[in-house]
Protein backbone atom coordinates (compact mmCIF):
# COMPACT_ATOMS: atom_id res chain seq x y z
CA UNK A 1 0.00 0.00 0.00
CA UNK A 2 1.34 3.42 -0.92
CA UNK A 3 1.00 6.72 1.37
CA UNK A 4 -2.25 9.00 0.37
CA UNK A 5 -0.41 11.91 1.53
CA UNK A 6 3.18 13.16 2.17
CA UNK A 7 3.71 13.59 6.31
CA UNK A 8 3.48 17.16 7.23
CA UNK A 9 3.19 18.82 11.24
CA UNK A 10 2.56 21.27 12.96
CA UNK A 11 4.04 22.19 16.48
CA UNK A 12 2.70 24.04 19.26
CA UNK A 13 4.22 24.60 22.61
CA UNK A 14 2.37 26.25 25.55
CA UNK A 15 3.97 26.26 28.54
CA UNK A 16 5.68 22.66 29.53
CA UNK A 17 3.54 20.83 26.78
CA UNK A 18 4.72 20.39 23.08
CA UNK A 19 1.57 19.54 20.97
CA UNK A 20 3.19 17.26 17.50
CA UNK A 21 -0.03 17.63 15.40
CA UNK A 22 1.02 14.82 12.54
CA UNK A 23 -0.86 14.99 9.09
CA UNK A 24 -0.36 12.02 6.31
CA UNK A 25 0.32 9.21 6.09
CA UNK A 26 3.92 7.76 8.45
CA UNK A 27 5.21 5.14 5.95
CA UNK A 28 8.61 5.20 6.70
CA UNK A 29 10.80 4.81 10.20
CA UNK A 30 12.75 7.80 9.03
CA UNK A 31 9.46 10.26 8.73
CA UNK A 32 9.47 11.12 12.13
CA UNK A 33 12.87 11.66 12.84
CA UNK A 34 12.84 15.79 12.21
CA UNK A 35 9.97 15.95 14.80
CA UNK A 36 11.85 13.66 16.63
CA UNK A 37 15.15 15.93 16.66
CA UNK A 38 12.57 18.78 17.86
CA UNK A 39 10.89 17.46 20.31
CA UNK A 40 13.89 16.19 22.01
CA UNK A 41 15.33 19.50 22.16
CA UNK A 42 12.45 21.02 22.98
CA UNK A 43 12.17 22.61 26.93
CA UNK A 44 8.95 20.81 27.18
CA UNK A 45 8.65 18.05 29.32
CA UNK A 46 5.31 16.71 28.12
CA UNK A 47 5.12 15.93 24.39
CA UNK A 48 1.56 14.89 22.47
CA UNK A 49 1.19 13.33 19.28
CA UNK A 50 -1.99 14.20 17.73
CA UNK A 51 -3.00 11.58 15.26
CA UNK A 52 -6.34 12.14 14.33
CA UNK A 53 -5.04 13.68 10.85
CA UNK A 54 -3.24 10.43 10.11
CA UNK A 55 -4.92 8.09 7.61
CA UNK A 56 -2.37 5.28 7.29
CA UNK A 57 0.51 4.00 9.03
CA UNK A 58 2.53 1.05 7.83
CA UNK A 59 4.84 -1.43 10.11
CA UNK A 60 8.03 0.81 9.24
CA UNK A 61 6.05 3.82 10.57
CA UNK A 62 5.43 1.99 13.71
CA UNK A 63 9.08 1.90 14.23
CA UNK A 64 9.67 5.23 13.78
CA UNK A 65 6.80 5.70 16.40
CA UNK A 66 8.64 3.30 19.08
CA UNK A 67 12.16 5.30 17.80
CA UNK A 68 9.80 8.58 19.00
CA UNK A 69 8.83 6.79 22.43
CA UNK A 70 12.60 5.39 22.70
CA UNK A 71 14.16 9.21 22.22
CA UNK A 72 11.29 10.84 24.84
CA UNK A 73 12.27 8.64 27.20
CA UNK A 74 15.72 9.10 26.91
CA UNK A 75 15.34 12.68 27.36
CA UNK A 76 12.97 12.31 30.15
CA UNK A 77 10.15 13.45 28.41
CA UNK A 78 6.53 12.24 29.19
CA UNK A 79 4.33 10.98 25.36
CA UNK A 80 0.65 11.17 24.78
CA UNK A 81 -0.47 9.95 21.64
CA UNK A 82 -4.19 10.87 20.73
CA UNK A 83 -6.88 10.72 18.50
CA UNK A 84 -6.41 7.73 17.06
CA UNK A 85 -8.56 6.68 14.00
CA UNK A 86 -10.57 3.62 15.07
CA UNK A 87 -8.90 1.22 12.34
CA UNK A 88 -5.16 2.70 13.75
CA UNK A 89 -6.65 2.06 17.07
CA UNK A 90 -7.27 -1.28 16.71
CA UNK A 91 -3.69 -1.77 16.43
CA UNK A 92 -2.70 -0.41 19.23
CA UNK A 93 -5.19 -2.17 21.24
CA UNK A 94 -4.81 -5.74 20.21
Amino acid sequence: MTSSAALQCTQIQQENVLRVELRGAIDSALALEPFIDAATHSTAGNVVIVFDSIDYINSAGFGGLIRFSDAMEQAGKSLYIVGLQSKIHLVFTT
